[in-house]
């Protein structure tokens, strides 16, 4: 089992590589693809596979509050149970995602690095990726 800011490493990078891949356009980030419990009971609550409440689709969900409330990325949408519509990478959100690690040789972008993590499936290079593009915000804002 994943700890919480394990799984927020995850679900950032997922989140961000997704935002990165359609800039500049809109897309909707749904907690049940994020999270991958896609189950929900009568009421629309997220299911896990064992048909009791998401504790990982919360944790999605907390996640984007979070990129949005921390200037990575914003909605025009107000906020569904499954998470928001027409999302986008704010100015930050892209000047991060465009930022060289300065210890690379070869120049590569975070968010291309990330793409490539997302894509290839190994979660220990999302939560790595997600660790340096976290970082490099912190810079950016300091």
């Amino acid at each position: 089992m994943c700890t919480n800011i394990e799984l927020f490493d995850e679900y950032t990078g997922r989140m961000l590589a997704e935002l990165y891949q359609s800039f500049p356009m809109p897309v909707q980030l749904d907690i049940r693809k994020v999270s991958g419990h896609i189950n929900i009971d009568e009421c629309g609550m997220v299911l896990d596979e064992h048909g009791d409440p998401s504790k990982e689709a919360d944790i999605a969900l907390a996640t984007l509050e979070w990129l949005i409330e921390s200037g990575y990325l914003k909605t025009r949408d107000a906020r569904s149970n499954y998470g928001f519509g027409r999302c986008v990478l704010t100015a930050k959100g892209l000047e991060i995602l465009k930022a060289s690690p300065e210890s690379l040789k070869e120049k590569k972008y975070l968010g291309d690095m990330l793409v490539t993590a997302v894509t290839s499936g190994t979660t220990d290079a999302i939560k790595e990726m997600t660790k340096m593009i976290i970082s490099q915000g912190i810079k950016l804002m300091g």
